[in-house]
């Protein structure tokens, strides 16, 4: 379907509210051409993979959204603001994934005192050394403590 209607209704009844209020979600890779109108089906299109159906379509919609973009790539100011918003977008990926290992290397570190401490207290604290040296050991110290790793 290329679009679906949803009114507001309660959760808890399933009434509706009857304030008229309506969501329209499109969807670009509908299958039901002949339930829509044309320009819409022509714009989903546009939208799914930029191409236009007719080119010498008199659809305004889309002429307009094509002249609107060819401007866009024509100027040049829109140019340089468009690469730093990428920039600046590239930018906070970096610091996520950068706040993301900062953050699993802490995990990291908590485990493994938190494993060493079990293991003190379990008695195996002369097997501590043992942990970096043994992957499998690791695991199994893991396991017999009831930690995840």
């Amino acid at each position: 379907m290329y679009r679906y209607t949803c009114d507001t209704r309660c959760r808890e009844t399933g009434e509706e509210l009857g304030d008229e209020t309506y969501k329209i979600f499109l969807n670009a890779a509908g299958q039901n051409k002949e339930d829509e109108s044309t320009e819409l089906v022509r714009f989903l299109k546009y939208v799914k993979d930029g191409s236009v159906a007719e080119k010498d379509s008199t659809d305004v919609l889309i002429h307009q959204i094509e002249s609107r973009m060819t401007r866009i790539k024509r100027n040049r100011g829109m140019e340089v603001r468009y690469m730093l918003f990428g920039e600046m977008l590239d930018d906070e990926r970096r610091e996520g994934h950068e706040e993301g290992r900062e953050e699993g290397r802490k995990e990291a570190v908590e485990l493994l005192f938190r494993l060493m401490d079990l293991m003190e207290n379990g008695g195996d604290a002369d097997q501590i050394h043992l942990l970096r040296k043994d992957e499998e050991f690791f695991q199994s110290m893991c396991k017999k403590y009831h930690i995840e790793a």
